[in-house]
């Protein structure tokens, strides 16, 4: 991570202080915790910043590739079944996060990644019956990053239950609690906001035909 962006310097924070916030981070690889932590902290910064689309395109670039190129040595997405769940977890997620932040192609928004998608999706699966609090939220804010740059139309019969069925778990109750749920991971509210609120709309306006219960999460 660079020590400054633009004209905003950072105070780099240990690998700790950044997790604080995000629960169930504490027992993953120490080389996954610290993409977690910087990818977390260069988040918080860029949504502080209010010009952050002005931001050198050199600097934003090097935190990307440094990102994804550790995300990578820790796993390639063939051999991503060799690590536990909990790692298998938060390696999908991050390299979720790390495509909706590249940039856009053409009339498609970004690029498609099949693999990525399925892995993703084989994830939510595994980890659909487990009600914790930490899971519910890790998982719909993975499911809403998803959205941004994995999903499409295709993947809404199964997606709008599985989000309805996470905010009625959380109690959220309109889109500043949902914000409130996402901010607790790595989000970007430049490039994650919009997309996050016609999703919002789409859930809220959805009429299921039955109980969520009885979906199943198919690809």
């Amino acid at each position: 991570m660079p020590s400054h962006i633009g004209n905003v310097s950072i105070r780099y924070k240990t690998t700790t202080e950044a997790l604080n916030k995000i629960a169930g981070s504490a027992d993953l690889p120490q080389s996954l915790r610290e993409v977690l932590a910087d990818a977390s902290t260069m988040a918080d910064l860029l949504n502080a910043i209010p010009d952050c689309p002005k931001l050198d395109p050199d600097t934003w670039q090097d935190v990307l590739i440094s990102l994804s190129y550790r995300l990578l040595g820790f796993s390639s997405l063939n051999d991503q079944h060799k690590c536990d769940l909990a790692s298998r977890l938060w390696h999908t997620a991050l390299l979720t996060f790390m495509t909706t932040c590249f940039p856009q192609f053409g009339r498609r928004r970004f690029l498609p990644n099949t693999l990525l998608s399925t892995l993703l999706k084989n994830i939510l699966q595994e980890t659909r019956l487990d009600g914790s609090r930490q899971t519910t939220q890790l998982r719909l804010w993975m499911m809403v990053i998803g959205d941004v740059s994995l999903f499409d139309e295709a993947d809404r019969p199964w997606l709008l239950p599985e989000l309805q069925a996470a905010i009625q778990t959380l109690g959220v109750r309109d889109f500043s609690a949902l914000h409130d749920v996402l901010r607790l991971f790595p989000w970007l509210d430049i490039t994650h906001g919009s997309s996050a609120e016609r999703l919002w709309e789409c859930v809220s306006k959805s009429a299921l035909a039955r109980p969520v219960s009885e979906r199943a999460l198919t690809m």
